[in-house]
């Protein structure tokens, strides 16, 4: 489970659950002013929209924080000693 959460976590799960969360709260209240049926149906589906591109992001694949860096290999991960 420890690895779950931390999985979440690096994918920012979390975050994108309270933006989508907020974004859907925020829609939602719109969607109640609305007395066309066609209206609701709108903006209920764009509450769903800005839920997809919440959590989109930190799904989709690799954490684009680290696309371009490749881990260190050979003698650039070396400690420098002063005997060579």
């Amino acid at each position: 489970m420890r690895w779950l959460t931390l999985y979440l976590r690096c994918r920012g799960v979390p975050a994108a659950a309270g933006a989508a969360a907020a974004g859907v709260l925020v829609l939602w209240g719109l969607g109640q002013t609305a007395e066309e049926s066609r209206l609701r149906l709108a903006v209920a589906l764009l509450s769903t929209l800005v839920a997809t591109v919440a959590f989109g992001p930190g799904l989709a694949g690799a954490d684009p924080r680290w696309s371009g860096r490749r881990p260190c290999r050979g003698r650039r991960a070396a400690p420098r000693t002063s005997w060579r």
